[in-house]
């Protein structure tokens, strides 16, 4: 190797900037993940020490991901990307962007179950949707440190199985909400904006998957993936 080669130098100092950005995609998804378990434990038992930990969590995320998107910007600037570097570069903008909404959902989600004191009150569909979405995380941050465009496709399939549950959450709330008492209504309709909340968290999960596909394939996903994977 040529050490005088400005291209390869390039090329060493770009291929380095790139591993450290999916490095600090890949805490940050580590945070939210926490963010998501955090939930989880705030539909069966409640702490104060949840509430506060989570909004913790979730500013530590927002200002990692200011820096990812500063550290971008710079390799934007400053390199000379190939497309593949592009796609990974305008990925992990809209990944960490992705993952900052999930740890602020998350963070509104414990602060609501915290309201209610009687947990029995909670869907048990709210703590499979919560879980599900844990896991599904997980594995979409498997898929894009790995670069597996498999394990991303069937995490938007995963996808669609969690809103058949929203849905039935949403049904489950309502149907309740003519029946019970005055005092019972404000509660569901604090578990209806969780319901949509988890929703939003599973889309968002769903949009990573996505981005994933995109960076590793150079494809954009349509939805005839969903039967057709290339």
């Amino acid at each position: 190797m040529d050490s005088n080669n400005p291209y390869l130098t390039t090329r060493i100092t770009l291929t380095r900037e790139l591993n450290r950005l999916k490095e600090s995609v890949f805490n940050i998804g580590e945070s939210s993940c926490q963010c998501l378990s955090m939930v989880v434990s705030s539909f069966t038992v409640y702490s104060d020490f949840l509430e506060s930990k989570s909004i913790e969590t979730y500013k530590s995320v927002s200002n990692s991901s200011e820096i990812v998107e500063n550290d971008c910007l710079t390799i934007l600037s400053l390199q000379q990307p190939l497309l593949r570097d592009l796609r990974m570069v305008v990925g992990v903008l809209k990944i960490a962007s992705y993952l900052t909404r999930i740890a602020s959902y998350s963070s509104k989600l414990v602060k609501i179950s915290g309201m209610i004191e009687d947990k029995s009150l909670i869907p048990s569909e709210l703590i499979t949707i919560a879980e599900s979405c844990q896991l599904m995380l997980s594995d979409v941050l498997k898929a894009f440190n790995s670069g597996s465009v498999e394990l991303a496709l069937e995490l938007v399939k995963k996808d669609e199985q969690i809103h058949l549950l929203h849905d039935s959450s949403l049904q489950k709330i309502i149907k309740r909400m003519t029946k019970e008492k005055a005092e019972l209504v404000e509660i569901d309709a604090q578990l209806l904006t969780s319901v949509r909340l988890l929703e939003r968290i599973g889309d968002s999960i769903a949009s990573i998957a996505k981005e994933v596909y995109f960076i590793y394939s150079g494809k954009k996903f349509h939805d005839s993936h969903h039967n057709n994977p290339e």
